[in-house]
C-alpha cells in the first residue's frame, strides 16, 4: 500500500449540512443530512447508525455503516459523515477534557478508536441519551454510554504487552489506529511498514503483536477486508464481477474468483444471484 491521502468527500451544495458544536455535543441526524465535525477538538466523535445506513470519511479512510453499527474516531481525524436515504443516526461529540474518556481505575472508563456493531438495546439507550440532551452532566453521561459500547475491549487489551494497564492500553490505542486505517481502507493492499508508521511501532513489532493480539496477521485480516469489501459491493451494487475484484483491491479476476469462493463457498456471481437486495432497498434495521 503506497501512501494514500486522506480520502475527501465530494462537494455537496446542501441546506442539510451542520457543523458540531465544539463541546460535548449529542445529535440526531436523518436521511440526507450532512454532518462535519471541524476544529481541533482532541477527544472523540462517535457516529451510530440506528436505521439505513451512513457513509463516513475521516483521516483514517472512508466507512460504510448500516444499523446497528458505531464508529469512533479520535477528535483530530477531521470527519464528515452523510446520512443515507431514509436513515437515521446519532453523533456523539466529547471534549477533549472529558475525565469519562480518558480517566478511571476500569477498562470502561477507557475509549478507544475502532468500530463495531451495538449490542442489544444500546439503540434505545442512545436515543434516551440524545432526549435527555439538555439535561446536566452530558459529558459524563455520553462517556458512560460510549465506554459500556465498547465493553468488550477489556479482553482484548487484556492480550497486550505491559507490565501496568495504563501501558497495555496505550499499545491497544495505538494497533487500533492501523487497524481502523486498514478497515478505512479496505479495497488496498496493506503494507507492513505504512501500519507500522500509523502504530508508531517497527514493523516487525507491529506484526508481532498484531497478531498476538488479534490473534491474525495483518495480511489476513487486510484480506478478510477485501473480501467483505468485495461481499458488500456484490450485495449493494450492480457493478460488474471483474469491477468488483479491482475495486476490492485484488490483482486479477482469477485470484479474485478463487479466494471469494475459498471464503463463502459459491461464486461472485452466485453470491449476488443468492443475497442481492432490490435497488430501492435501504440498509438492514
Amino acid at each position: 500500500m503506497s501512501s494514500m491521502p486522506r480520502p475527501m468527500p465530494g462537494r455537496i451544495d446542501s441546506p442539510c449540512r451542520v457543523d458540531l458544536d465544539a463541546g460535548a455535543s449529542i445529535r440526531l441526524a436523518t436521511g440526507g443530512e450532512e454532518l462535519r465535525a471541524g476544529g481541533d477538538l482532541v477527544g472523540y466523535s462517535a457516529w451510530l447508525v440506528l436505521r439505513g445506513s451512513m457513509t463516513v470519511h475521516s483521516r483514517e479512510g472512508e466507512f460504510h455503516l448500516i444499523a446497528r453499527e458505531w464508529l469512533l474516531l479520535e477528535g483530530d481525524a477531521g470527519p464528515c459523515g452523510r446520512v443515507g436515504p431514509g436513515g437515521v443516526a446519532i453523533v456523539i461529540r466529547l471534549r477533549g477534557d472529558d475525565p469519562a474518556a480518558h480517566a478511571g481505575d476500569g477498562i470502561g472508563h477507557a475509549l478507544f478508536s475502532g468500530c463495531g456493531r451495538l449490542a442489544r438495546g444500546m439503540r434505545l439507550q442512545g436515543l434516551r441519551l440524545w432526549k435527555t440532551r439538555d439535561a446536566a452532566g452530558l459529558d459524563a453521561r455520553a462517556g458512560a454510554f460510549l465506554a459500556c459500547m465498547q465493553q468488550h475491549d477489556a479482553d482484548v487489551v487484556a492480550r497486550c504487552p505491559g507490565r501496568s494497564l495504563g501501558r497495555r492500553r496505550q499499545i491497544y490505542a495505538r494497533l487500533q489506529r492501523a487497524r481502523l486505517y486498514m478497515q478505512g481502507h479496505a479495497g488496498m493492499c496493506a503494507r507492513i511498514g505504512e501500519l507500522a508508521r500509523w502504530s508508531h511501532f517497527s514493523p516487525w513489532y507491529f506484526s508481532k503483536i498484531f497478531q498476538s493480539v488479534y490473534g491474525q496477521a495483518p495480511q489476513q485480516y487486510a484480506a478478510r477486508l477485501r473480501l467483505e469489501q468485495a461481499r458488500r459491493l456484490l450485495v449493494e451494487g450492480r457493478l460488474p464481477v471483474t469491477e468488483v475484484s479491482l475495486a476490492s483491491g485484488f490483482e486479477s479476476p482469477c485470484s479474485f474468483a478463487r479466494a471469494f469462493r475459498a471464503r463463502f463457498g459459491v461464486s461472485a456471481s452466485e453470491y449476488r444471484l443468492m443475497h442481492a437486495r432490490p435497488a430501492h432497498a435501504g440498509g438492514r434495521s
